[in-house]
């Protein structure tokens, strides 16, 4: 995914339980991680949008040309690397980032993918209850319905609603 177009918009792929949201968003210089962690605003604002049945993801049932997307109701969205970081939530340590295998579960999804964090020696049950981002990001991420396993979305980097997360595993890998 490019950054920005020359209009501003880029584009994202939103999930929910049932449905695949295709739209542009206007992130202006934010990046779609601050956008989404945004406590000021619960509604996204897309032009351009294409929407499909997660079970038949090749099928827009419709489009429209403006949408208001509640950002309470997301499970996850699939973005660039580059634009899953909350540029006002970055940290920096002089350990690096410690990578881990994740896997989760959500309602009708699971997702795969890396989960990276900051610091020493992993604190996995400190981020998880004191994180502050509502959105959570899982580098080349891949979705499978849970229904349907054989249907897959994937991206650089998938940003899971916290609060959507039923259960949350990590491995260690390097």
């Amino acid at each position: 995914m490019a950054r920005h177009s020359v209009t501003g918009l880029l584009p994202v792929d939103f999930f929910t339980r049932g449905y695949r949201i295709s739209g542009h968003l206007n992130t202006r210089a934010k990046t779609v991680g601050d956008t989404l962690n945004d406590k000021l605003n619960s509604y996204l604002q897309l032009i351009d949008v294409y929407i499909a049945r997660v079970n038949n993801p090749g099928e827009i049932i419709a489009s429209y040309a403006y949408a208001q997307l509640l950002k309470d109701n997301l499970l996850f969205a699939i973005v660039s690397a580059e634009e899953s970081f909350s540029k006002a939530g970055r940290s920096v340590s002089y350990f690096g980032k410690q990578r881990h295998k994740a896997w989760l579960a959500l309602s009708t999804f699971e997702v795969e993918g890396d989960f990276l964090m900051t610091g020493r020696s992993a604190d996995f049950e400190a981020y998880l209850a004191k994180g502050v981002d509502a959105y959570i990001p899982i580098q080349d991420g891949v979705a499978r319905v849970s229904a349907f396993p054989e249907i897959t979305f994937g991206g650089e980097a998938l940003l899971v609603n916290r609060t959507r997360i039923d259960l949350f595993c990590l491995s260690q890998v390097s």
